[in-house]
C-alpha cells in the first residue's frame, strides 16, 4: 500500500504563493472545485481507528472535465509530517460510488467543497487550497519522502509557516458541529 507523505501549512495569501511557485519554476497543473464526501460506519469505526474513507468529485475549472476518486487513508504514523497509507481508485460516477459504499454499510458523515490549485515543483506536488467561510487557506506539499517535502517547503520560504496537523475533514467537522450542519459549500 503506498504511503502519503505531506505537510499542510496555513497561509493567508494565495497570490504570494503563486508568485513564489512561479519564481521557483513550478509547473501549473490545474484548478479545481472539489466536493469531498466522507463516509464511516454507524459506530464511527474508521474515525476511531484513525482512518478515513472519502469520495471526491473534482471539476477542472479550466478544462471542464471531472475526476471521481474513492480514497481510503489508514492511520497516521508518528512524526511531524502526515505519513499514512493511502489507497485510491478512480470511478466513473460520484453518485454510484456513494451509493455502493452505502450498500456496504457506510454512511455519509460530512461533505464539503474546496477550491484547489495544483502545481508541480521538483519531486513534489504543491496544492493551494481554500475552504469556504472562515476556514482559511492552506498549502500542502506532498512528496515521496520527508526530505523532498522539506526541500520544497524551504524553497517556497515556508519554514516559519504554521503547520496544520489536522486533516480537512476534522477541521470542517469541528466547524460544522457548532452550527449543527453536515455540509459546507461556497456561496
Amino acid at each position: 500500500m503506498p504511503l502519503e507523505t505531506e505537510i499542510k501549512l496555513r497561509i493567508s495569501d494565495h497570490a504570494m504563493m503563486v508568485q513564489r511557485l512561479r519564481g521557483a519554476g513550478a509547473k501549473f497543473i490545474r484548478r479545481e472545485l472539489e466536493i469531498n464526501t466522507f463516509l464511516d460506519t454507524p459506530d464511527a469505526a474508521l474515525r476511531r481507528g484513525g482512518a478515513g474513507l472519502r469520495v471526491r468529485l473534482a471539476r477542472d475549472l479550466d478544462a471542464g472535465t471531472q475526476r471521481i476518486i474513492i480514497t481510503h487513508k489508514g492511520p497516521r504514523q508518528a512524526g511531524a509530517m502526515k505519513i499514512r497509507p493511502e489507497t485510491e481508485a478512480a470511478v466513473s460516477s460520484y453518485e454510484d460510488a456513494v451509493a455502493l459504499l452505502g450498500a456496504l454499510g457506510y454512511e455519509v458523515t460530512l461533505s464539503f467543497e474546496k477550491r484547489r490549485e495544483t502545481w508541480e515543483l521538483g519531486a513534489c506536488e504543491v496544492v493551494l487550497d481554500e475552504l469556504p467561510e472562515t476556514l482559511g487557506r492552506y498549502v500542502e506539499i506532498e512528496g515521496e519522502d520527508e526530505r523532498a517535502v522539506q526541500a520544497v517547503r524551504g524553497q517556497l520560504q515556508l519554514n516559519d509557516a504554521i503547520v496544520e496537523s489536522e486533516g480537512y475533514a476534522v477541521l470542517v467537522a469541528e466547524y460544522l458541529q457548532q452550527s449543527g450542519r453536515t455540509k459546507l459549500v461556497f456561496v
